[in-house]
């Protein structure tokens, strides 16, 4: 693991700085410099002290908790924001989302929505809801990987009967602006040092998928608000490391996860924090 850090924006007039983290492959890959420019082009309109710590991390030990947590520790400031290497970010994305926390009180983390190259939504949050074992079906994301898909869910509905709780939660990935309770998907969080301090940077007992969701439910449980501002946008490539794990790490996984977020705990914590849209 290196870090690559890069002064995107200075001025000894501004008395605030943001930490952008981006875990990468490469600082040479193609993608890797659009996503550095876009925050360089985001940085001419916020006032503030703009840092790019680039942790780059590959192969099969690539740990993507690590890596962000690698990069948030590299630079004290006064916000953070951990961004994928495939996202581009639309103008005054950063500027809307300081504004964000400068008007909203209580404030802990904020998404973006995310679009595909083509214009439509890819990731809008995650709405967090009960759910039955059909409409989990009917959710999943089979696309992704059909039989990679399929002994997750075998692997996941095992995991459920065993933990014996009396209903299950859903997270349903949105893909269109709407009211909904739930969370955020972490190609783009960002948010406030508070936070960062009480809560502690990403649990590093996932490797990657699923450290978004349990962040948010920390930053909630912590007693901050979560919020997606339909005016911080950007362009998710969906590329991300690659990387996929074999059927022992996921079931850890998972285990873990089940085991340390209850579904009446979940309910509570999102329909506490309110509709996430503003």
């Amino acid at each position: 693991m290196k870090v690559y850090t890069y002064t995107i924006s200075r001025n000894d007039d501004y008395d605030r700085d943001l930490n952008v983290v981006i875990p990468t492959s490469s600082v040479d890959n193609a993608l890797f410099k659009k996503a550095k420019k876009s925050v360089e082009e985001n940085a001419k309109h916020v006032a503030m002290n703009v840092y790019l710590n680039a942790v780059v991390d590959s192969g099969p030990g690539f740990n993507f908790s690590a890596s962000v947590n690698r990069g948030l520790r590299e630079q004290d400031a006064d916000f953070y924001l951990n961004m994928n290497d495939d996202v581009i970010l639309h103008s005054h994305a950063l500027f809307n989302g300081i504004n964000d926390f400068d008007q909203i009180e209580n404030l802990g983390l904020l998404g973006a929505v995310l679009y595909y190259p083509d214009g439509k939504i890819q990731h809008a949050g995650i709405k967090m809801e009960k759910c039955s074992v059909f409409k989990k079906i009917l959710d999943y994301p089979w696309f992704v990987a059909p039989r990679y898909s399929l002994k997750l869910f075998l692997l996941e509905e095992k995991i459920y009967h065993s933990m014996k709780v009396r209903y299950r939660i859903c997270g349903q990935f949105m893909h269109r602006i709407d009211r909904f309770y739930g969370v955020i998907v972490g190609a783009f969080h960002m948010f406030s040092r508070d936070v960062y301090l009480k809560v502690g940077g990403y649990d590093e007992n996932y490797k990657m998928g699923t450290e978004d969701i349990d962040f948010c439910l920390s930053v909630l449980k912590a007693g901050y608000l979560i919020r997606i501002d339909k005016d911080v946008t950007g362009i998710h490539y969906g590329n991300a490391s690659g990387a996929r794990y074999g059927e022992i790490e996921q079931k850890k996984k998972k285990l873990y996860y089940y085991s340390k977020w209850k579904p009446d705990e979940i309910l509570k914590l999102v329909h506490k924090n309110g509709e996430l849209i503003i």
